[in-house]
Parts: C-alpha cells; structure tokens; sequence
C-alpha cells in the first residue's frame, strides 16, 4: 500500500493541511504512521477517507456529526457510497508511451525507476487501473504483434504481479466484510486480471479469497462448500470455441445455483450471448466490477450493521487521545482540584472531547470546509503562543484560539443536551 506524506496528501485531496492536522488530532478519523524522520505518512485508505469527508462536507454534513459515526462505518459507507470516477480510470497515456519506449531496447533500470516513481505518487487503487493494467494489456498486444520477445513479456507481467501482491500483503484482513473468492478455472493460466480483482475486493473492505490460475472446478466447489461465498469472481482471457465455451458454462452451473458468481475479461465478455442463459454474471471491465462489489457491500452493511457502529455502542466508550481534558482522581484536593476540573473542562469544550457539552463554530456566508480552515488557523496561532511564551498559564492556548475565532466573527454554539 503506497504511503503519502501531507503536502502530497493536501494535494491529492484539496484540504490544506492545517484542517488535515487538525481531523487528525482532533477527531482521529485518520492515524497517519511515522516514517524514521518522524514525518508523517497517510495509507491510500487514509487520503480516500479524506476526499470522502471533503465530499460529505460539500453536501451539507459537518466534520462533526461524520466523527460521531466512527471510522469503521465511514470508511464502509466510503466503499459503498464512493463511485469511481472517470479521470481515475482514464490510462495515462503519456506515461505508458514512455514505460514502452524503455523495453525496446530494454532499459531494466529506467523502466523500473519510471514505473516505481509513477505508482508511488497516487494512491494505489488508481495506479492499478491507470498504468498497471493498462501497461500489461499494451504489452500483451506488442508480444502478439512479435514487437517484444516473449522474456521481456514475462518481466512486465512479473513486475505487475508482485507489486499488486505486496500492496495486498499489507492489507488488513475484514473477517466481517463479505466474502469473496477469486480465481481462474482450469487452462486459464493469465492471472492479472483476477490479481487486480482481488486487491479492489479486498481494498473496498471484502474478505478475499484468492486461489490463483488454472483451478478445477470440482476443487472450486470443494472450496466455496468450506467457506460459503457471498461471490464468486472468476478470470476468463482465452477466447474459447463455441463447444468449449457451452462445456465451461454446462460445469460451472452447479456453482452458480448454489453462489453467485461473476465473470469478467477478454474471454467472458466474448460468450457474453451465452451468459445471458446462465445464472453468470457478466462483469465487462472494472467499472462494473466495482459497481458490484458496492452493491455486494452495501447488502454486508444492512445485514450486519453492528458491525460498523464506533465501539462505543458496544458498551465500551474508546478514549480519544487528542483530548487533553482528563482528570485524574487524588492528584489535587480542594482549590487545585477545582482548577484542574474547570481546565479540563474549558479545553475540552474548545477541542470537540466529550468532557463538555459538545458544540460548534458558525459564522454567517462561512461553508463548514472553510471554517475548519479557519479553525486550523486559530489553533495554529494558539501553538505559535504557546511555543513563544512557554511559562504562560497551562489553558492559555484554548483561550488564545477561542479569541481567534470569535475576531473572525464566529459565534460558539453549543449543541442541545
């Protein structure tokens, strides 16, 4: 999974990365990681959550009533919700023109270092559908064309094959997600497609199951009887003859009465004709496939929405640990005592903890995205104090920002208790 630190990310995204620091400490809807230099480093699930706030935001909902849901259920409703758009299926032609240039005559490490520098910039999801798969589909087609030899066919495929597999390693395993098996029934021996098909799966939060090419379909059945799919998605590239296509279709019958089970590639889309008698369906390219899995998703969510609740409604509240209003009992008695609980309580207040009464900043003609810019700004300039005058009173900040905004012409309001 490609990593991005925050200026890539603010671009990536379109929010500055003020407010981006600011979601991150104060509602903890995303935890970036920490590279050796202490930089901060956001997963390509973290920058999709990100644009998917920004778009909730832009229709009306507010940063705060989408942190009460949790990350768990955003990031399901994100997978469910999020359409792909058609920039980020669009192949990026100049960048494939080059990656060819560089296989003939072959230049190992040029090629390498364009394509690794390409896919480490985007998050990963689009590099699959942008220039991995495009790149082996242009490569197939010049090694028809006797164009490349079969050797340097194979490194590209290689190439594709561990990047999509080391990007899935790292994915964390959904045991709630539905659960899909992918795989390529006996002679289809091409496995690219099912790969990208198993990392988008298990990228949208899907359980994956992934057996490889050439399985038999009596293995096949064996399989989904232990594990009882929610979906089947099965590879086929060769184009086959009439007759071997009705003997595919007449043994894969028995598992689409029982599952159901999807198809997709150049040999799929060929017998489309013949589908249409079958319980099979077609899925004719990525869009389609993505289309499915949200509806194989969202049908997971209805069924199973504890699920995807915040644990708190699981009876036991998760602490915030941004929340810096905390007391902690017997370390101070009488007056000090007071202090401390008026302090926690004024800071909790300002940063949205749930040691006061939530509420919020308005300000007339202000969108909620360009308050939280603002925000970022106050406590920005907050931090900035508190670094220049380091023995100032401990609430100090909270106050500093508070000021700030209601200079800006913002109003606190508080929310119905």
């Amino acid at each position: 999974m490609n990593t991005h630190r925050i200026h890539r990310v603010a671009k990536l995204t379109g929010l500055s990365k003020d407010v981006i620091r600011i979601w991150e400490r104060r509602y903890r809807l995303v935890v970036p990681s920490r590279s050796a230099n202490r930089y901060r480093e956001y997963s390509d699930e973290e920058v999709a959550l990100l644009r998917f706030l920004k778009a909730q935001m832009e229709q009306g909902a507010t940063i705060g009533a989408l942190s009460e849901e949790g990350r768990v259920a955003l990031v399901a409703r994100m997978h469910v919700m999020t359409p792909v758009s058609a920039e980020a299926q669009k192949p990026h032609e100049r960048l494939l023109e080059g990656l060819l240039a560089l296989l003939d005559p072959f230049d190992k490490v040029g090629f390498e270092r364009k394509l690794n520098g390409a896919v480490a910039v985007i998050p990963f999801d689009e590099a699959v559908q942008r220039i991995l798969l495009p790149l082996e589909v242009r490569v197939g087609e010049l090694w028809h064309q006797g164009r490349i030899p079969t050797a340097v066919e194979r490194y590209v495929t290689k190439i594709v094959q561990q990047k999509i597999f080391s990007v899935m390693n790292h994915l964390p395993v959904n045991e709630f997600g539905p659960r899909v098996l992918v795989a390529c029934p006996g002679g289809e021996i091409h496995e690219i497609g099912a790969q990208a098909s198993a990392y988008l799966a298990a990228a949208s939060g899907c359980h994956v199951y992934y057996l490889g090419p050439s399985l038999p379909v009596a293995a096949l059945l064996g399989f989904c009887d232990r594990i009882q799919p929610d979906l089947v998605l099965l590879s086929l590239i060769e184009i086959k003859s009439d007759t071997e296509a009705r003997q595919l279709l007449k043994e894969l019958a028995p598992l689409s009465a029982r599952w159901a089970v999807a198809v997709g590639g150049h040999g799929a889309c060929a017998i489309g004709d013949l589908l249409r008698e079958t319980k099979i369906e077609l899925l004719n390219d990525l869009t389609a496939l993505q289309s499915r899995l949200r509806v194989l998703l969202s049908a997971n969510m209805q069924a199973s929405p504890s699920q995807y609740r915040p644990h708190a409604a699981h009876g036991h509240e998760e602490e915030n640990p941004t929340c810096t209003g905390t007391v902690t009992p017997g370390v101070a008695t009488g007056g000090g005592l007071m202090l401390l609980v008026y302090g926690a309580v004024l800071i909790g207040m300002l940063s949205g903890c749930a040691t006061a009464p939530s509420g919020h900043w308005e300000q007339a003609g202000r969108t909620e995205l360009e308050t939280q810019d603002d925000l970022a700004h106050c406590e920005k300039v907050a931090y900035l104090d508190s670094q220049r005058n380091k023995t100032d009173e401990p609430f100090k900040g909270p106050i500093i920002e508070k000021q700030c905004m209601q200079r800006l012409g913002y109003t606190y309001i508080k929310n119905p208790t």
